[in-house]
């Protein structure tokens, strides 16, 4: 079997790194990361001597070293996206180079099973929501590994092509036909409406989700459950980043330990976990699954809300002609998930595999559902930044397979440097101040009468008027972060406050007038 044509797709995840890889006769499979099915997203920098000189280590390795000198790890460096430097120690890093040695390793791996032969295209996995300055740097992280034209694909899309792919169903789903994604990763949460189009799949409407919440919130919630169990004293020496390097490595291995226990509870059947803190605190600690969900019940309520809104706002869309609910991310496996979508939403959502594998393995059979040299993906986000206008007719960029050389000029248009080349021949970069999606120039449309409201407020009677004010000020604060739900949230509360105001100077106004007749009448009487 020859190898010319393959196509790697790397999932880079706040937790964990997931590979793909497509070989031209159109055979898939996840690739082993040092003999592991991911690789944990983790970086350490070790030091050789005084002189600043050292290498960066990936994943188990660095988990491994981080015993050493845990100040010179970072669990998350996809958090750190957008920052310039990363600390690691005495070591200042630039982000961008560390996920790109991420990216490089992992196609390294690829590689390898591929007879050594470069990818002819390259798959980047993306939160649905990124846009602009995040973007340009999974872009810059990608020429650093040697990736001059990677493709980027919303996570929302590699998941509904694993599942469709999987299960069978790109036959069985017509076109135009909708499905639903709920994918709750590490670090960040996506939703997304997805409908059946003639190649894939599109990306319908505005993307949902809460790019500050994942796992790694879970995680921190149930560390910090499980040390304020511990004698005050111990988990303040726990918990310090000033402690002594016993205290921290027994931290690290705790922090390690809590992320197991909480993965064990994740599973059917599980209903305790323990967890050991190492010496000098030498203690055992239990968690039941109930106290798990008790923490986190209210960040699973609320991603099920904006799934629920990113499905209501979607163009002729609803749960009712919804043909599936997919999920993905390593969060999701947690039953609370599950079960709070079929109470609120009343169907039950789909599950396949691994979740950790799902967006890499529909990621790379994206390129086999679209024309080969087709560029789906990147035309969804196009999508989401301007609905209003749709992109250049898809039919003829999916003639040949070598579809995105006529793309190239564009890239001159462009006044930035270095990165927008490689973004136009393989995707239109996002615009330097991007545009708001449709949903969000709605909610400012709502919130300038929200706020209109507010003040009039005022007037009619000022106790009322202050949370009226408050609330409309944090709708505008959402409205920025591109949070639709959190914004229609904080208006109608908003808009509630301003009707109690109303209702009291009703009310005043009604006492007055009774107060002014009874009055006037009683002075009538009395001639």
């Amino acid at each position: 079997m020859g190898v010319d044509g393959w196509t790697l797709a790397v999932d880079f995840g706040t937790s964990f790194t997931s590979v793909a890889a497509m070989d031209v006769q159109g055979h898939d499979d996840f690739v082993e990361i040092d003999g592991q099915r991911w690789m944990p997203s983790t970086v350490f920098w070790q030091s050789h001597g005084t002189n600043g000189e050292g290498e960066l280590l990936l994943g188990e390795e660095a988990m491994n070293a981080a015993d050493r000198a845990p100040e010179c790890l970072e669990r998350c460096p996809k958090r750190r996206l957008g920052e310039e430097f990363m600390t690691l120690g005495t070591k200042r890093l630039p982000v961008t180079d560390a996920i790109a040695k991420i990216y490089r390793h992992a196609a390294e791996e690829a590689r390898w099973r591929q007879g050594n032969e470069e990818p002819t295209e390259v798959r980047l996995t993306h939160p649905a929501r990124w846009k602009g300055t995040r973007l340009a740097e999974l872009f810059k992280a990608a020429e650093i590994a040697g990736f001059p034209q990677p493709v980027l694909v919303p996570e929302p899309v590699g998941a509904a092509v694993f599942f469709a792919t999987e299960k069978a169903q790109v036959g069985q789903l017509q076109i135009g036909e909708r499905v639903a994604v709920y994918d709750l990763g590490g670090g960040t949460f996506d939703t997304a409406v997805l409908a059946r189009t003639a190649d894939g799949f599109e990306v319908i409407g505005a993307p949902g989700g809460n790019e500050f919440l994942g796992g790694e919130d879970f995680d921190e919630a149930l560390y910090r459950h499980l040390g304020e169990q511990l004698d005050e004293e111990q988990w303040q020496l726990l918990s310090s980043e000033t402690s002594d390097q016993p205290w921290r490595r027994a931290n690290l291995d705790f922090r390690i330990r809590v992320r197991r226990a909480k993965e064990r509870l994740s599973r059917d059947g599980v209903t305790q976990a323990t967890v050991q803190v190492a010496s000098p605190v030498d203690r055992e600690l239990t968690v039941s699954r109930s106290e798990l969900e008790s923490m986190i019940r209210a960040d699973i309520e609320d991603t099920v809300e904006r799934l629920k809104a990113t499905i209501d706002e979607a163009p002729e869309t609803s749960i009712e002609n919804l043909r599936a609910i997919y999920l993905a991310g390593g969060s999701s496996r947690i039953p609370l998930v599950k079960q709070l979508i079929e109470e609120n939403l009343g169907m039950e959502p789909d599950t396949l595999g691994d979740p950790k594998e799902v967006i890499s393995r529909g990621a790379v059979r994206a390129v086999h559902l679209t024309a080969p040299g087709t560029e789906a993906p990147p035309q969804k986000r196009q999508r989401q930044r301007k609905v209003e206008e749709p992109p250049p007719d898809e039919a003829a960029q999916t003639a040949q397979p070598k579809a995105k050389q006529p793309r190239q000029p564009k890239a001159q248009e462009q006044p930035q440097a270095k990165a927008k080349p490689r973004q136009e021949k393989v995707t239109p970069p996002p615009p330097p101040p991007p545009k708001p999606a449709p949903a969000p120039a709605a909610g400012q449309t709502k919130l300038r009468t929200h706020f209109v409201f507010s003040i009039v407020s005022i007037l009619l009677f000022w106790p009322t008027a202050i949370p009226a004010i408050v609330y409309a000020s944090r709708a505008r604060t959402k409205i920025a972060q591109n949070d639709v739900t959190g914004a229609r949230r904080a208006g109608k509360l908003a808009f509630r406050w301003c009707m109690v105001s109303l209702v009291i100077f009703l009310g005043i106004v009604a006492l007055a007038v009774i107060g002014s007749i009874a009055k006037h009448s009683s002075s009538s009487g009395s001639y």
